[in-house]
């Protein structure tokens, strides 16, 4: 008998860690830093580009010592014109990858995106379908956060 509340007792055990175990995981896995440990931050404007009717690229930016990146891409659109930005990052400067693309608007809008940085140094890129016709006025700005 006492055998076999022994081994209940241990099977509720192990169900508990799982549990705690799976927790753990979930709250784990998102991208949003901890409050507490966020002891650093530094709001870095990545592009200001006014009346544009062509892709560009914004200069690089260094951000090495900062781990996640809050971005908002603002978007002014005087006619029908479609735009796609993206974050791209860089650990010379010279090579750049994407890490993020926005999705394509085609009106006034502000989207928002939470990722994790990465590399030493980042910008923003425009692409899409920009006519000569419809010029697009873009600014991106981006809190960096140190965990």
């Amino acid at each position: 008998m006492k055998a076999n509340q022994w081994r209940v007792a241990l099977i509720l055990a192990v169900v508990v860690a799982l549990l705690i175990g799976v927790n753990a995981v979930i709250a784990g896995s998102t991208n949003d830093p901890d409050p507490q440990s966020v002891t650093a931050y530094k709001t870095i404007t990545l592009a200001t580009f006014n009346g544009i009717t062509q892709t560009t690229t914004g200069s690089e930016k260094f951000i090495g010592a900062y781990g996640i990146q809050d971005c908002y891409q603002t978007v002014d659109v005087a006619s029908t014109q479609t735009l796609t930005g993206a974050l791209q990052h860089s650990a010379d400067g010279t090579n750049w990858v994407t890490n993020y693309t926005f999705s394509s608007v085609n009106a006034d809008t502000t989207s928002f995106t939470r990722t994790a940085v990465y590399g030493l140094s980042v910008r923003y890129s425009v692409a899409g379908l920009l006519t000569s016709t419809n010029p697009v006025t873009v600014g991106v700005v981006c809190v960096y956060k140190n965990n």
